[in-house]
């Protein structure tokens, strides 16, 4: 009897092994690789300006963070995606800063400014990314977009921008959508979108 109880337990022993032997040599297949930090955001006001360095203090990533403004840094108006220039960099007005996750680490910490959206972040403001994934439909009237922090996927026909099928990783984009759902990655349709230079 106890022979039998000890080649049971063996046996079972030896089962639950090669099922974790099985299970470790096939990973599930990943759609969507996991979220990471890539474009970081401050939504707030502007609370300095010194030279190339403006500074925000609000809500998101960073509660208080200096962006540095290169001729790289883009600043755009949150309502309709127009392009503005240095003057309208002043103290007091409300916009949301995107910038790199590569920071010193100081405080406020300091980082390339990739964006600067003027206006409150509501939902008739458009949301600045980077495209990191372009997935076309079948038919060809629409593409998914993943962004960079693969938190995102935006949906785009072709209702909304006539060239989505254009759209390709690396590009920058200002999207605005209203319901997203609460996935990860979150998916939204998008009502507007516009490529950036």
């Amino acid at each position: 009897m106890k022979l039998q109880r000890t080649f049971i337990l063996t046996l079972i022993c030896l089962f639950t092994l090669g099922l974790g032997i099985v299970s470790a040599a096939e990973p599930p297949e990943k759609i969507y690789p996991s979220p990471v930090r890539d474009v970081m955001a401050t939504t707030g006001e502007i609370i300095a300006v010194d030279g190339d360095k403006v500074t925000v203090k609000g809500d998101g990533n960073y509660p208080v963070a200096t962006v540095i403004v290169t001729d790289k840094t883009l600043l755009i108006d949150g309502k309709d995606g127009d392009l503005k220039g240095d003057r309208a960099l002043r103290k007091g007005r409300k916009v949301t800063a995107y910038y790199s996750s590569k920071m010193t680490r100081s405080y406020p910490p300091q980082a390339e400014g990739f964006a600067i959206v003027f206006g409150k972040n509501n939902e008739k403001q458009g949301k600045y990314m980077h495209v990191e994934k372009v997935i076309p439909s079948e038919d060809g009237e629409s593409v998914r977009l993943l962004n960079s922090n693969r938190d995102i996927i935006v949906t785009v026909s072709k209702d909304v921008y006539e060239d989505c099928q254009n759209i390709k990783e690396g590009d920058r984009i200002m999207a605005w959508y209203s319901i997203m759902t609460m996935s990860l990655p979150g998916q939204t349709n998008a009502t507007k979108v516009i490529v950036l230079p």
